[in-house]
């Protein structure tokens, strides 16, 4: 009789749980937003402080739900670096690795998440992700250049025992419902406050500036201005569904120049992280939120265009703190009101500033950078996306 309990008990533990994901949580969150949608209406926020050159450390204390904090008793922690080639010194991934884990994530939960409400089993799934930018418009060198992402493609490859019908129906919905890819798809509202704080010291002019190698960065510069296809990169990542809401993700590297001049940087030992989303979305809150790491990739992104951009006028840059606050309307992702976008209706960001000049010369100074910065141009203005599926059996 025991034995017979405890096996039932398992086959109804087994039928709660698809993915990973308690189907039973997923109905009642589903049904909680559509007779309240306030409960759809999340602020996801973070906190950056730049440290020197490319690198910054960022903090995610917490979040709102409707209007809610909720604090999490030890923050979740990321860093942001550039690669070698890049300048940074290759600490932590960069701000594009960040931006484009955020997609991936986003769309491999909205994936899961889905599949499990259709009764559809996932029994593995990779997103391998590349995006077009050209450094011309981050390095201010041709006002016809945009900063940002020009194109990025995801690859979706799923194991599944559920027909190539189900999977292509449910791929072609989730892209749709995902969060981050529609906030990348579609323009979003950038407000900036800029809290500025005069330096006292004198100005930049040594080789190495507030880490920069500003040899190194003018080198870098001229072989752009010279041959402009220098400046044309390709960034890869790549992420692996863990179950539930968890995706690890690794960037290896990226491409520059194209042609004869192709040069491939691919990093032996690739940084990466794992994402997750908090308890109220269902995940184990083990790590940062595709919605925070999406804000991970903005914040790193205006440090590391502040931070060289300063090194080569020569301004003194003493400090430099970025946080976000973004609000997100979960009615879309959760297909309740067409009206609705899933993804971000706009997101605030407050910068404090510690640098060289006057207060007129610094707040210009900061209007360039953050209008310069590839990563938060990427969500300002419509990157284009395309999808690839392959699915096979177990």
């Amino acid at each position: 009789m025991v034995r017979t309990q405890g096996l039932q008990a398992a086959a109804a533990e087994e039928q709660r749980l698809v993915n990973g994901v308690d189907t039973q949580a997923l109905a009642r969150m589903m049904s909680t937003i559509k007779g309240d949608p306030r409960t759809a209406a999340f602020e996801f926020r973070s906190s950056t402080q730049w440290k020197s050159g490319a690198l910054v450390a960022s903090t995610f204390a917490g979040y709102k739900q409707d209007g809610l904090y909720f604090a999490r008793p030890v923050p979740h922690e990321l860093g942001c670096d550039e690669p070698v080639a890049l300048l940074g010194t290759g600490a932590a991934v960069g701000p594009t690795g960040h931006l484009l884990h955020a997609l991936s994530h986003s769309l491999a939960v909205t994936m899961v998440y889905y599949a499990a409400a259709r009764g559809l089993k996932i029994n593995a799934l990779r997103i391998d992700a590349e995006g077009s930018l050209d450094l011309q418009g981050l390095l201010g060198l041709d006002a016809r250049v945009r900063p940002g992402f020009k194109h990025i493609h995801l690859a979706m490859y799923v194991e599944s025992p559920n027909s190539n019908k189900e999977i292509r129906d449910l791929f072609q919905y989730a892209q749709g419902r995902s969060p981050i890819v529609a906030t990348v798809a579609q323009a979003v509202n950038l407000e900036w406050t800029f809290d500025i704080e005069e330096s006292a010291g004198a100005a930049e002019t040594g080789d190495f500036r507030h880490g920069v190698n500003i040899n190194d960065l003018v080198a870098t510069v001229g072989a752009v201005q010279q041959t402009p296809v220098l400046a044309k990169c390709k960034f890869y990542g790549s992420a692996e569904w863990q179950g539930g809401a968890r995706v690890k993700s690794t960037s290896p590297g990226f491409d520059q120049a194209e042609g004869d001049l192709l040069i491939q940087h691919r990093d032996s030992e690739p940084q990466g992280y794992v994402g997750d989303e908090p308890a109220a979305l269902l995940g184990s809150d083990s790590g940062p939120s595709a919605a925070e790491a999406l804000l991970q990739a903005m914040a790193g992104c205006i440090s590391v265009t502040t931070s060289y951009h300063a090194a080569a006028r020569g301004i003194r840059l003493d400090a430099l703190d970025v946080d976000f606050a973004g609000d997100m309307d979960l009615q879309g992702f959760a297909d309740v009101n067409d009206t609705v976008s899933p993804g971000y209706q706009n997101i605030r960001g407050r910068v404090y500033v510690k640098a060289g000049g006057s207060r007129e010369e610094i707040e210009e100074f900061m209007k360039f950078t953050t209008s310069h910065s590839p990563m938060c141009n990427s969500v300002a203005r419509p990157v284009q996306l395309t999808f690839s599926l392959e699915h096979g059996p177990c």
